[in-house]
């Protein structure tokens, strides 16, 4: 994903660590350290109900906020959602962050203009402030907005050797020697200030050196102890500083090497969460560990602990805060808000992450405030600028869990549905949304036990309410009627084009039904030479072969990137099994045949014994084909061609960036036994015999709606008309400088090569000369999980060479037409 010159260095800072965590005053609600618990006819009463708040109108970068000693919150941001830029402004909140009022506040000059950039704000317990920015020229500012580089990498997967991608970058946030206030000029003020604003207005620049991390990080967020101590955030790691003197006390984290932490401090203890089931706890004056504090088993569930866009599944996404007497460490992420009694061994949960907008993918958890009144304030931070402030008021007539469910079931984590759950259970509070998803991470039940044990509650009239179809066998729901129909429901939406009518009606039946709707959908694309244009899989194996000699034959180089039938099988099987049916449902043998035939062509163009596979065991590895990696590959003439599933409009950013670089090249529908081929994601099915049904369809009518489909999981682009054409628009500032993707590797002479690409977002007529394209495809290729899995496994062996064409066709045939009659 391609970042602004100065909106990078905000999200380094917010993945990094959740900064400027505020502790706040004020007790809770009546029935001391635990919930209150009323009743109503034998129903356990009272929950957090959530209500979101604004922050300050058109605030853009927020840079801390916090709660002082008398109770009111204070933020400081500046006005442009795009860039780290000033003029930056002071607003406080006296009602717990309900309205929000700008304060005066004398502070140097370059801070009210567009010449500085803050890097963190933090308040002390007295309610002074710190403030680290930088400040640049008029001129520095000018060539930054023409365009800026970096060399800050991140890297990413790209087969044999290294792949890195360059991100632009905010101006240097190392430490640099501050100096006292002379009365110097503007242009010699250092291009990084440090400075503590006392809260009587006395304004002290700290000239004592910052410290960086062992990797040379520098300082990008800070706490302050209530010794006074500063607890100094280097991106890496934790230094405790004497705030006089500079001194380092300690260091902490130092061995860890992650830069996804937060952390608090209260009394002499310094708390560190790393994402996991424990908080860690620490001497503030030995620097020693000194114990932990039980989290909550949930946030061992990686699959809902909360993961940030592409940040990684280790993400932290947790924010601490204390109560007013330090008794209490209140904590937040995806899965809720807890608290935990210092010196307890109880941790409780205050707030359910499913019952409210913290399950929200597209969110990142950024500040916790306990308030006076016992309430609840989170701050979350969104990919494109926002920052949602939710507050939550204890409410002891509201029953503790809804009495009404509302089940969700699918195969496979679904962040769509993670989304929509947010919204709707802000709009639905006497509704529970109870999302299963069957085959998580550490889940031992594999596709077809949980497929079992669904179509058994299917068939007697039970189950859940709502179906995420997706790896289902939706042809045997449709066939014994456990679907609801909802034709009555969308068909007037897809004939007046609010929805992707192609993809829509990927379900339609000759009657005329839709017991099905996707709500996202990929598309199999290749990306090749100009005139290459292979109209089934058989001609296009045949035009690789005949392009076997005239390539590079390595790692880094072939007709393909990656050549085994692991690699293969699950980006041609959606492009040939559409093809293996006849209209009564049954095998086309002859198709199988030839489908596996043709694989085992490319397969056999593997000539390295390291790479060709030996027993066929491994599952299938749905990352082995890398279409915006390998298409750099492509672009330096080491691949014939590049393909893969596309399931985001973004990703248009890399195929444009590669023909431009190589002058050529086209960008078509991937060629199989089937054409203009594409794949349901989030198919969206109601449960005939579900009693909710019109519960039901309102929340399938939200997993459709713009709100939820603008959001860029990558795990589909959106069937909503609206969503689809707003995806298609470059979010990124003029000056944005895009993303610059590196992969090296060394030759056959031991040589260090690198292939080297920058990508921005793609121009308006490729974009809609795409967009015409992905709407025009009119093939639907429904998943099977059973049904792939079963392919893998009866093939492994006709690939590995232990086995006969023949026979693998009869046993795969077999083992199929018993599956589907079933």
């Amino acid at each position: 994903m391609m970042n602004g010159f100065l909106k990078r260095a905000a999200a380094c800072m917010l993945a990094a660590a959740m900064l400027i965590l505020s502790a706040c005053s004020g007790g809770m609600q009546p029935g001391g350290s635990s919930l209150p618990d009323g009743s109503g006819d034998g129903v356990a009463m009272g929950r957090y109900i959530e209500e979101e708040y604004a922050v300050p109108d058109g605030a853009g970068y927020i840079s801390g906020m916090t709660r002082l000693a008398d109770g009111t919150l204070e933020m400081v941001c500046n006005l442009d959602a795009g860039r780290m830029l000033g003029p930056w402004y002071l607003y406080t909140s006296s009602d717990n962050g309900a309205r929000w009022t700008q304060k005066q506040i004398a502070w140097p000059e370059e801070l009210n203009t567009e010449l500085s950039n803050m890097q963190f704000a933090a308040w002390d317990n007295q309610g002074g402030l710190y403030l680290y920015y930088s400040t640049i020229t008029q001129e520095q500012l000018d060539a930054m907005m023409g365009g800026a580089t970096s060399d800050e990498t991140a890297s990413a997967p790209a087969g044999e050797g290294q792949a890195q991608a360059s991100f632009d970058d905010a101006p240097s946030a190392d430490a640099q020697a501050g100096r006292e206030d002379t009365g110097e000029t503007q242009e010699q003020i250092p291009s990084d200030t440090f400075l503590y604003i006392a809260p009587d207005g006395t304004i002290r620049v700290i000239d004592w050196e910052l410290p960086t991390d062992k990797s040379g990080a520098g300082p990008i967020g800070l706490q302050v102890a209530e010794n006074g101590d500063l607890l100094i955030n280097c991106y890496f790691s934790i230094a405790q500083v004497d705030s006089e003197t500079g001194a380092v006390k300690n260091r902490y984290l130092e061995d860890h090497f992650s830069q996804n932490f937060s952390y608090i401090s209260f009394k002499n203890t310094l708390a560190v969460s790393e994402g996991g089931p424990e908080i860690d706890l620490y001497d503030l004056n030995t620097g020693e560990k000194a114990g932990t504090i039980a989290a909550s088993a949930d946030v061992n569930d990686k699959e809902t602990r909360g993961v940030f866009m592409n940040i990684g599944e280790n993400s932290v996404t947790r924010a601490m805060a204390l109560d007013p007497d330090g008794e209490s460490l209140y904590f937040a992420d995806k899965t809720g808000i807890y608290r935990h009694v210092i010196g307890g061994s109880v941790t409780e949960k205050l707030v359910d992450g499913e019952l409210c907008s913290l399950t929200m993918p597209s969110y990142l958890m950024y500040n916790l405030v306990v308030c006076d009144d016992g309430s609840l304030v989170t701050m979350l931070y969104g990919d494109v600028g926002e920052w949602p402030l939710f507050h939550y008021a204890y409410s002891a007539d509201t029953p503790t869990v809804p009495s009404t469910e509302l089940r969700v079931f699918s195969l496979y984590e679904n962040a769509t549905v993670r989304q929509a759950m947010g919204v709707y259970q802000r709009q639905n509070p006497d509704v529970r949304i109870s999302y299963e998803a069957a085959l998580t991470s550490d889940s031992a039940m594999t596709a077809s036990d949980a497929m079992r044990t669904l179509s058994t509650e299917l068939l007697a009239g039970e189950g859940p309410d709502i179906l995420i179809l997706d790896g289902m066998p939706v042809a045997s729901y449709i066939e014994k009627g456990v679907l609801l129909d909802l034709a009555p429901t969308y068909n007037e939406r897809i004939t007046s084009g609010g929805l992707l009518k192609n993809v829509a009606e990927s379900y339609r039946q000759t009657d005329g039904t839709l017991p099905a709707v996707p709500a996202r959908f990929g598309a199999p694309l290749l990306l090749a030479d100009d005139g290459v244009n292979p109209k089934n899989l058989t001609k296009f194996v045949d035009w690789l072969i005949a392009q076997e000699g005239t390539l590079e034959s390595s790692r880094i180089g072939g007709v393909l990137a990656e050549l085994s039938a692991n690699a293969l099988l699950p980006v041609f099987y959606p492009v040939c099994s559409p093809a293996w049916y006849n209209e009564d449902g049954t095998v086309r043998t002859e198709q199988i045949r030839a489908f596996l035939s043709d694989i085992k062509r490319l397969t056999d163009l593997e000539h390295d014994p390291q790479f060709q596979e030996d027993d066929g065991s491994a599952a299938i590895d749905f990352n082995a084909i890398d279409f915006k990696w390998d298409g750099i590959k492509w672009a330096y003439n080491k691949l014939a061609a590049s393909l893969g599933e596309v399931l985001s409009m973004a990703d248009i950013a890399y195929p444009d960036a590669y023909i431009q670089h190589k002058g050529q090249g086209r960008l078509t529908p991937l060629p199989g036994q089937a054409q203009n081929v594409f794949i349901p994601r989030t198919v969206l099915g109601v449960n005939a015999s579900s009693r909710q049904q019109d519960r039901a369809l309102l929340f399938i009518d939200l997993l459709l709606s713009q709100q939820i489909q603008q959001n860029d999981f990558e795990d589909g682009m959106p069937v909503n008309a609206d969503a689809f054409a707003g995806v298609q628009k470059d979010p990124y500032q003029p000056y944005d400088d895009g993303m610059y993707l590196s992969l090296s590797y060394t030759d056959d002479e031991n040589v260090e090569v690198s292939l080297e690409m920058r990508v921005r977002w793609p121009s308006e007529a490729f974009m809609k000369e795409t967009a015409a394209m992905l709407e025009g495809l009119d093939t639907p290729s429904p998943s099977n999980a059973v049904i792939e899995q079963m392919l893998t496994d009866e093939t492994k062996d006709y690939f590995a060479g232990r086995k006969s064409l023949d026979e693998t066709v009869n046993a795969f045939t077999q083992k199929l037409n018993l599956y589907l009659s079933e």
